[in-house]
């Protein structure tokens, strides 16, 4: 069960490199900032922050880890994250005031946490473990992590309730409408990765070793995955199936 909670993570990173790199390539040829940055956004996270901070050893004493390199993959990571809050902002919220705001505050609450972790690595003792050293740290950068997808998750789901309401009217596309719900459930999900792994760092077991911490988290990087190709990468079949439903509803 861990091995294939492990195998759903690793599709959830591979799913998030798939759908940035294929909108990075589609920022390219439309030239819209809105693809650049969720593209951007997920490569940064998943393409090269998560496996950097994996090759890190973080979880492992902090003589037995890289400092540099973890530092490295937690600011990779947190750009990643910054992005994916502009997203959010420009998508649903591009005149609000307020939005902006709270993309500034979740990249505080993210450096601050960086910052903090590094200089208690710095000063900590080599024995010591570097999750528990951290960690009241990382409780700091999983308020700016679990704000970030949240956000989405809110915003995605309350489009698409109004959306739902427009469709009844013959005012909104089915496949626009899905695409909202999508995003939200995407959002729900990733919001539970961060949450399970808070739950590790509560609880001061690596949120990568741990069965009581990997399986959610595996469970919730399945239906991400799923979430997130759909929303992007829908196959044919799966957009005839929503615009079925659609004319069944109908």
């Amino acid at each position: 069960m861990q091995a294939l909670a492990g195998l759903c993570l690793l599709l959830f990173i591979v799913t998030v490199s798939v759908v940035g790199v294929r909108m990075l390539l589609l920022a390219r040829r439309t030239r819209r900032h809105h693809e650049l940055l969720i593209g951007a956004g997920m490569v940064l996270v998943g393409t090269l922050g998560y496996p950097l901070s994996f090759a890190s050893g973080f979880g492992q004493s902090v003589e037995h880890m890289s400092v540099p390199i973890w530092s490295l993959s937690t600011l990779i990571s947190q750009i990643g994250l910054a992005l994916i809050y502009a997203f959010t902002w420009q998508v649903f919220r591009p005149a609000e005031a307020w939005g902006k705001a709270l993309v500034a505050l979740g990249c505080l609450f993210m450096l601050a946490s960086l910052v903090g972790a590094a200089h208690t690595f710095a000063t900590a003792a080599p024995e010591a473990s570097s999750l528990i050293v951290a960690r009241n740290w990382l409780f700091v950068g999983m308020i700016g992590y679990c704000g970030c997808f949240l956000w989405s998750a809110v915003e995605g789901l309350v489009q698409y309730g109004m959306a739902r309401k427009r469709m009844k009217l013959g005012l909104a596309d089915a496949i626009v409408v899905n695409r909202f719900l999508l995003w939200g459930v995407f959002g729900l999900m990733a919001t539970g990765i961060n949450a399970a792994s808070l739950a590790g760092l509560f609880l001061g077991v690596d949120p990568g070793q741990s069965p009581l911490v990997l399986i959610p988290m595996g469970v919730l990087g399945f239906f991400a995955s799923a979430a997130i190709y759909l929303a992007f990468l829908p196959p044919a079949a799966y957009l005839e199936l929503v615009r079925g439903q659609k004319a069944v509803a109908g």
